[in-house]
């Protein structure tokens, strides 16, 4: 580029002030071509990639909402089975416990009727 700017400010004119040459400005104009050329072509090489790398994303982006749908169903379908079993044991162990507690309260009630029973005959009136 400095050869360039060189060749294009190599004339004098009579005042002593640089000036242009054609020449110059003729290789100056090339330089700048080439140079947009070449930048264009970067551009171009920079989009193709990104367009590979986006399809590239792409396909593989099916291929991982269809893992995750399977990944939800396989769970589901594990997990679903597995709580409602251990639900209804849940269940069915606080309903034991329950007609448990229910039967020992009758007992522990007979027994203070009982008690309350044996205490009026030894005491006196």
């Amino acid at each position: 580029m400095r050869t360039i700017i060189i060749e294009v400010l190599d004339a004098v004119d009579e005042q002593g002030r640089t000036r242009a040459t054609s020449f110059g400005l003729v290789r100056w104009s090339e330089t700048l071509q080439a140079f947009v050329t070449s930048l264009d072509e970067m551009v171009n090489d920079e989009l193709n990639e990104m367009k590979r790398r986006i399809s590239a994303e792409k396909a593989t982006v099916g291929w991982r909402v269809g893992f995750g749908v399977f990944a939800w169903v396989a769970v589901l379908a594990v997990l679903l089975p597995v709580v409602t079993v251990n639900a209804t044991r849940a269940m069915t162990t606080i309903r034991i416990y329950s007609r448990s507690f229910s039967s020992k309260e009758r007992e522990l009630r007979t027994e203070k009727h009982k008690t309350e029973a044996l205490l009026n005959e030894m005491l006196p009136r």
